[in-house]
């Protein structure tokens, strides 16, 4: 079994989990990611309909123009605070399979009652994964 100590960190994105058959990573997102997320997310996609359902953030229908401004929001983000809340979700042939990221939560973050709380820095996790891994294809 692994443990914690055995995953491998380098600066603050890469994230490599070991692993006996398929190693999958988180990774800063690239600008050449942009056509990969296009084509899991966008309209051509029959089976992003699934995605989008289920992740409250994603523009619908996708545009490439929409994964430009995403990737460069989140490049944005890190070079101005050195923090990064969204990685690329990469194979072991280093390929964009998908993403994750942490939102901060707040009332706004969803149409519920009022006197729901959200504790001080609350955060949800989001992330979406190509259909090939979703053994959808």
């Amino acid at each position: 079994m692994e443990t914690f100590s055995s995953i491998k960190f380098s600066g603050p994105f890469n994230l490599s989990i070991p692993s006996t058959e398929n190693q999958f990573y988180l990774s800063a997102l690239q600008k050449d990611d942009a056509s990969k997320i296009y084509s899991i997310l966008g309209p051509t996609n029959e089976l992003s309909a699934d995605i989008h359902k289920w992740t409250r953030s994603l523009p619908n229908p996708y545009t490439l123009s929409d994964a430009e401004f995403f990737i460069s929001r989140c490049i944005s983000l890190y070079t101005k605070t050195l923090t990064c809340t969204t990685w690329a979700i990469r194979n072991n042939q280093k390929e964009f399979i998908g993403c994750i990221g942490l939102a901060l939560l707040d009332e706004s973050s969803y149409n519920i009652s009022s006197d729901f709380y959200f504790p001080k820095n609350s955060y949800e996790v989001g992330y979406y994964i190509s259909p090939h891994y979703r053994n959808l294809v």
